[in-house]
């Protein structure tokens, strides 16, 4: 007999067909589980090889033994053409048949649904490669997100000590240009959540994270620090300073230096250090930013007290006049101090803030924006936001501001890349993604709009706004518009969108109740500017472009500032191609040829426009 024909007796070739395909359907299970349950492709390579090295004795053992209704016997043990030897045969078929049938079952139901939904995935982890790259592009490996520090203290209300200590070891990262340090308002986020570190590396964007702990007993504190590889979790450093209080400062700057020195970072300055001060002004100091964080609002008294104490034992401590001006301007608002009385509160500490720090980055962008809004120097406003972005890279107030100038003054393509610039600093703040999508909306870039504004919700479940609604209207969804107004109250903002929405529609029965409506409003006859505009954006939206204009020279003399902020506002698109338009932007200095003019350029650590940052 030849040795072909004996291993087909011996039924050594069904058993090795039956053990490839069932290997193979037990491949495949593997690899669809295995990742659910966060076991790494070493282990699915680890059951391959298993699978692979046992298909040798699986053949021996078929060569020796025969499968009888007695169970394994030896091969010589069974005579040839034996009815039990026939009965294996066909047991064997039927085994392959119904392995074969699952393992067909199986390839059906992987390409038809699990691959469309892999593939997307895949396709989104290559958006995400991608935006990694391009930041990895401009700022290397030197991403970073500070955590707050764990209060390790047998106190548990010394936890504002351990996020003060994790804030200022944030802000001394955050003053070096060649590094991209998320913002606390985003790496706070994770407090007190149990978030793998992958997934805030993730979310964040982020190579690096920063995470510690902080025990204070009486005067001796402990400070334990820690830097971590997000993406693989792989901590590359760690130490534990055991100090007295008078030595927190100095530990601060020796986190701060070497983490930078881990980063293997190329500095073109030197890396920042802490103000010193008393140790009890700094505990001070930050026991009252944690009062103000979370005060009752008009309760500023304990924040103030607190501020009074440490400026009393140094009154050069900038972090401490900060806070005072902060408190005290809020203060003067909720008792209804008027605008010269709050500006001479802010003016007086101003002037002792810049004293000390004449760098100072919360007084520049204070200055930029008063140089803007009331000193229409728009020149000098564009010029003081670009020395404050220089000064203080990763200061998201002061690249919010700049872009929200930027937005109203029309200069989308800077306004653009420094907004995105602060949604890659603080990626979880509403209020940057916010502006994000209204700087779209402004520019004219409706698609996009929306879909921020959509990617805003993910994020943020408020009411929707007024704006959305606008959108929709001018997406040519008035129907959409509509329903989304159907729960809102009356008023003149929401009766003008109705009316916009029913004459885009042509429900002109509709369109004159919500007119009326408008013109009827109590807050019209005292000169409301909300309601003035609320009219010009009607009469704009529904093509009477001289109504547009009467009501708008009305709105001009009532409140010129207003309309100096809101010109450009898409509520009066329709206006903007108008031959009348061009006079209005000069008349209230903001000409075309001008603000084309303004003497600004992006800062360099400022990486190019993304088209759809934050989106695929």
């Amino acid at each position: 007999m030849s040795f072909t024909a004996e291993l087909k007796r011996r039924n050594v070739l069904r058993v090795g067909a039956a053990y490839v395909v069932t290997a193979w359907l037990v491949v495949q299970v593997v690899e669809t589980l295995f990742p659910i349950y966060g076991l790494s492709d070493s282990a699915a390579r680890m059951v391959v090889n298993i699978l692979a090295i046992g298909l040798v004795p699986v053949l021996i053992l078929s060569w020796v033994f025969e499968w009888t209704p007695e169970g394994l016997k030896r091969d010589a043990e069974v005579e040839p053409g034996e009815p039990s030897s026939l009965a294996a045969a066909k047991r064997l078929d039927r085994i392959i048949l119904i392995v074969l049938a699952v393992a067909l079952g199986y390839f059906a139901f992987d390409k038809f649904v699990l691959d469309p939904a892999r593939d997307v995935e895949i396709a989104e982890t290559a958006r995400e490669e991608g935006r990694s790259e391009a930041l990895v592009e401009s700022y290397g490996d030197a991403s970073i997100a500070v955590l707050a520090f764990e209060n390790m203290s047998p106190d548990p209300d010394q936890e504002y000590f351990a996020d003060g200590i994790s804030e200022e070891i944030l802000n001394l990262l955050a003053a070096i240009p060649e590094l991209r340090v998320i913002s606390r308002s985003s790496a706070f986020t994770y407090k007190g959540k149990e978030v793998p570190v992958p997934q805030i590396a993730r979310e964040l964007n982020v190579v690096h994270i920063l995470e510690g702990s902080v025990r204070k007993a009486g005067k001796r504190i402990r400070v334990t620090a820690q830097l971590i590889e997000g993406r693989s979790d792989t901590h590359l450093w760690s130490q534990t300073w055991d100090r007295t209080l008078e030595n927190v400062f100095a530990i601060q700057d020796e986190i701060a230096a070497d983490v930078v020195e881990q980063l293997q970072v190329t500095l073109t300055g030197q890396v920042p250090t802490s103000p010193r001060t008393d140790p009890e002004v700094y505990a001070l100091t930050l026991r009252a930013k944690r009062e103000f964080e979370f005060m009752a609002e008009g309760h500023t008294d304990r924040v103030i007290t607190l501020l009074e104490r440490a400026l009393s034992l140094d009154p050069k401590y900038v972090p401490a006049m900060e806070a005072m001006a902060l408190a005290k301007f809020m203060m003067g608002q909720s008792s209804g101090l008027s605008g010269d009385e709050l500006d001479a509160i802010y003016n007086d500490w101003r002037m002792r803030i810049l004293a000390v720090d004449p760098r100072n980055g919360t007084i520049q962008a204070y200055d930029a924006w008063d140089q803007y809004m009331d000193q229409r120097d728009i020149e000098g406003a564009v010029q003081s936001f670009e020395r404050a972005m220089r000064d203080h890279p990763n200061n998201t107030e002061i690249l919010r501001s700049a872009a929200a100038v930027f937005r109203r003054i029309g200069r989308y393509d800077l306004a653009l890349p420094i907004i995105q610039q602060c949604v890659r600093l603080d990626p979880l703040r509403v209020q940057c993604l916010w502006l994000l999508k209204d700087v779209h909306l402004w520019a004219g870039r409706l698609d996009l709009a929306w879909e921020y504004t959509k990617r805003v919700r993910t994020i943020w479940n408020e009411p929707v706004r007024i704006f959305d609604a606008l959108l929709l209207i001018m997406r040519n969804q008035p129907r959409e518009a509509l329903e989304m107004m159907e729960t809102w109250p009356e008023g003149h903002q929401s009766s003008s969108l109705r009316a916009m929405a029913a004459h885009a529609i042509g429900d002109q029965q509709a369109y004159e109740a919500a007119r009326a409506g408008v013109l009827a409003d109590e807050t019209l006859a005292e000169n409301d500017p909300n309601a003035l505009d609320s009219v010009i954006a009607m009469f704009a939206h529904t093509g009477d472009l001289d109504e547009a204009f009467r009501w708008l020279d009305r709105l001009i003399d009532v409140d010129t500032e207003y309309v100096y902020m809101r010109l450009l506002s898409p509520a009066w698109a329709p206006l903007h191609d108008d031959a009348r338009w061009d006079a209005y932007r000069d008349r209230l200095g903001l000409g075309t040829e001008r603000v084309e003019a303004l003497p600004f350029t992006i800062p360099a650590h400022i990486p190019p426009l993304e088209p759809r940052l934050g989106l695929d």
